[in-house]
């Protein structure tokens, strides 16, 4: 069932003063108005909280809300502002326990009952007596007709806090002012915060390893042991042993130059690559047959891995099984980029026979395989080959890379065929060395889910990052701070 929320009413409730029974009080018809009405002598105080728990205003890290003093008792201190806990004892006086705390009419400030302290001038009669809470720096000020008083209250325990007001006396009346217009100016209030919130973010210590480590993570996760291996010989973090990748670019006399495989397919086939990395992890000199399409060619840097230290000491969140099959994972993902992949079905069947039971990955290596039919210009071999392996995957969904990942069906993928020029089609994006670099990508998170190994640090960093900058953007915090 589909559910057009578009159109539906969204029920916004207004803060307002949370209503009960009560003999001393009388609220007015909007919830916004109380009048004391107890006749008792002493009196007994009446608290009344508000409806909602304070929270950030909109364009703000602030919550503030405004009282007027309709009438007061000018003989005694009768009414109290300021802040309560869900649990206060409405009562009691704002001030009297640990987690409330008030501004008195007498112009003291009052904490904890005992705790009170010369703030303000007195209220009087059609005073506007404001308060609110700073988030980012934890305090709680006061202002008084539309001038700031000043901060109050450090807090630093954790819970929500409901505007307030006591009463004590026949004569007290207040309006309560929970969403505006306020006749203080905020603008002081958030300059303030905006100082606090930007000294806080430069006295953050971050140990510049720790991105390091970071990145590392994500080039493990991904396969790339050469980005991974010159990271950490430009970083230096400790010391190793000199690379020994250049010695796999001379001139060919120790592999037989005459491979009828190399002939065949223009490029390295995988017992030549296997053979240069046993030679060169042995630390034997060879020399290898120059490639005879270099764009099509694996590049040979590529498939030599030293031991370096990151792999000796794998992070907290690598598993000595992922961080040892790294180097097969990253060979893997440099023979799909030639586009050779019989070959990489191949070797994925050799270091990751699992895989093959994997439908996802088969059907990215499968779809790929197709695409290169149609770049070769192979338009009869790529339809039977379509139709021999491509229609059990029908209604599944593969990607295009085209600025960002791109989900189509498989169906429709395969009419990138009817096109007499596939590269100036809809689907042109297929035919690119991104759809490549995209297809490595993806068998290898399939290789790294079936070792059930979680998406690297870095990218749910980055995805944390992407939340808050929408939180941000949705709030308009951003444009404050």
């Amino acid at each position: 069932m589909i559910f057009n929320i578009e159109n539906s009413d969204v029920k916004v409730e207004i803060p307002a003063l949370k209503h009960y029974s009560s003999d001393l009080l009388s609220f007015n018809i909007n919830k916004l108005e109380v009048n004391y009405t107890g006749n008792s002598n002493p009196s007994i105080p009446a608290c009344v909280q508000c409806s909602h728990p304070a929270k950030p205003m909109p364009d703000s890290y602030i919550y503030y809300f405004e009282v007027k003093i309709n009438s007061i008792n000018s003989t005694r201190p009768s009414i109290v502002i300021g802040f309560t806990d869900e649990s206060f004892m409405l009562n009691k006086v704002i001030g009297s326990s640990r987690k409330s705390f008030g501004l008195r009419s007498d112009g003291k400030l009052i904490h904890t009952a005992v705790q009170t302290m010369d703030y303000c001038p007195k209220f009087t009669q059609n005073d506007i007596i404001g308060c609110g809470i700073a988030f980012i720096s934890q305090k709680i000020f006061f202002t008084r007709n539309g001038i700031l008083i000043g901060k109050a209250f450090d807090f630093t325990e954790n819970f929500p806090m409901f505007a307030s007001a006591t009463l004590s006396s026949p004569q007290d009346s207040v309006l309560f002012n929970f969403v505006g217009p306020f006749g203080f100016k905020l603008d002081e209030v958030l300059a303030d915060e905006k100082k606090v919130f930007n000294n806080q973010v430069q006295e953050e210590k971050v140990d510049c390893r720790n991105i390091f480590y970071l990145v590392k993570e994500y080039l493990e996760y991904e396969g790339y042991p050469d980005t991974l291996q010159a990271l950490e010989e430009h970083m230096d973090l400790k010391k190793t042993e000199p690379s020994n990748s250049g010695v796999i670019s001379e001139c060919y006399k120790s592999l037989d130059s005459s491979c009828q495989n190399c002939e065949t397919q223009g490029k390295i086939c995988n017992f030549c690559t296997k053979k240069i990395i046993e030679t060169v992890e042995a630390k034997t000199n060879i020399q290898i047959p120059e490639p005879r399409n270099h764009y099509n060619s694996i590049s040979l840097s590529s498939l030599y891995l030293k031991n370096t230290d990151f792999l000796k000491n794998p992070s907290k969140n690598s598993s000595e099984h992922n961080t040892k099959n790294l180097k097969q994972r990253g060979i893997l993902r440099q023979i799909i980029i030639t586009g050779n992949i019989k070959e990489a079905i191949k070797y994925l069947t050799e270091f990751f026979p699992e895989m093959l039971n994997d439908e996802l990955c088969m059907l990215y290596l499968t779809m790929q395989e197709f695409i290169e039919l149609i770049k070769s210009r192979e338009i009869y071999k790529a339809l039977d080959f379509g139709r021999e392996k491509l229609a059990k995957f029908r209604n599944y969904t593969v990607y295009y890379r085209k600025n960002y990942d791109i989900p189509i069906s498989v169906s429709h993928a395969f009419g990138i065929i009817a096109y007499k020029n596939p590269h100036e089609s809809p689907l042109a994006a297929f035919l690119t060395w991104a759809q490549l670099d995209l297809t490595a990508d993806l068998v290898n998170n399939r290789i790294m889910m079936r070792t059930q190994r979680p998406r690297s640090c870095l990218e749910r960093v980055f995805k944390h990052f992407l939340c808050m900058e929408n939180l941000y953007q949705e709030t308009s915090f951003v444009k404050i701070f």
